[in-house]
């Protein structure tokens, strides 16, 4: 029998990358890892807006909630017991502005110099009737979503109901109805009490805590939502209530400034020699400041000379030729109509 002849294998060398495969796995893994990145701004961005939106429209049903316990807040608006003087009539209620721009007689609009401007409809304060009557409005409209540190800072003296500061400066803007965070002696938990009253540079509340505290952190609400109402009232004493919201609202004269404006729906807006150019942008709200409906811009376009175009959503639904346009509107909610009590 012949035997086979033997054979060996010979292994072959492995094939390597090259350098232009390295270069195209690198480029396809960078442009995931970028499109991946950018994805998450975009969801952060996402989550802020959803938030905002979220808080705006529970502070629009806190608002219809309030209206329907006490309807004299858009029936008597200036509190004087008669619901009926202000049938036929057109006006805003706004506690905050009321207190920021002082008591008396108010309109919401103004000219170039900062006076209310001719033809604008009245501020109301509802319950808000003094100037400077900021508690009162803060507790009527707005929206408290979380808390400014006021202090933080060990005290003097404390027992398990009061804290001594240093100074009565050390205290600062805290009130009856803020805040303290009380830190245990081994740092490892905390407390919170309402402050019942503050005296000097001592500062108490009602519950007991268990322990001495040996750090203490002041703080206060910080209500960056609020709304301001705007009511149609018919012959008859039915009300039409829009909820305008506002996140972190500025108070000023310059923020109700009134334009004078043409068009249907293709708006032009004057803009006085020396005037500052309204601060509006696509989905921005502008107000008729005579008949106050409320309209959506769509597009803002060109200045030409002292002339602002721009776009509204729909056209206008009566005419006017005065506008106002306020910033820091997250939404302007339409609620029904309220007959009178």
């Amino acid at each position: 029998m012949r035997a086979l002849p033997r054979t060996t294998a010979v292994p072959t060398a492995r094939r390597g990358v090259t350098l232009t495969e390295v270069l195209v796995s690198l480029g396809i893994f960078g442009i995931g890892v970028v499109s991946l990145a950018t994805l998450f701004p975009l969801s952060v961005l996402r989550t802020v807006q959803a938030t905002t939106l979220t808080k705006a429209t529970q502070l629009r049903y806190n608002a219809e909630g309030l209206i329907e316990a006490f309807p004299q807040i858009v029936h008597d608006p200036d509190n004087d017991g008669n619901v009926q003087e202000h049938r036929s009539e057109s006006y805003v209620v706004d506690p905050t502005g009321f207190a920021e721009f002082g008591g008396g007689v108010q309109f919401y609009g103004h000219d170039d110099a900062g006076i209310s401007a001719a033809g604008t409809r009245a501020r109301y304060g509802s319950i808000v009737q003094a100037t400077a009557d900021f508690p009162t409005a803060r507790d009527l409209v707005n929206l408290p979503d979380s808390f400014v540190d006021y202090f933080d800072k060990v005290p003097v003296a404390a027992t398990t109901t009061t804290v001594d500061l240093a100074s009565a400066a050390d205290v600062g803007a805290l009130a009856a109805g803020d805040r303290c965070i009380l830190f245990h002696p081994d740092g490892r938990r905390s407390e919170v009490r309402t402050v019942n009253g503050i005296a000097g540079a001592q500062i108490d509340w009602l519950t007991p805590l268990d322990f001495t505290p040996e750090r203490v952190i002041g703080q206060a609400e910080e209500a960056r939502f609020s709304w301001m109402l705007t009511v149609r009232k018919s012959t008859n004493g039915d009300a039409s209530v829009n909820v305008a919201v506002f996140f972190n609202r500025k108070l000023s004269r310059e923020e109700e400034q009134v334009y004078q404006i043409a068009g249907t729906q293709e708006i032009q807006v004057a803009v006085a020699a020396g005037a500052t150019e309204p601060n509006v942008k696509a989905g921005g709200y502008m107000l008729d400041a005579q008949n106050l409906l409320w309209y959506r811009i769509q597009r803002v376009g060109d200045t030409v000379g002292n002339t602002l175009n721009l776009t509204l959503a729909e056209p206008l639904s009566q005419p006017t030729a005065a506008a106002v346009f306020p910033e820091r509107i997250v939404d302007v909610y339409p609620i029904g109509s309220f007959s009178e009590p």
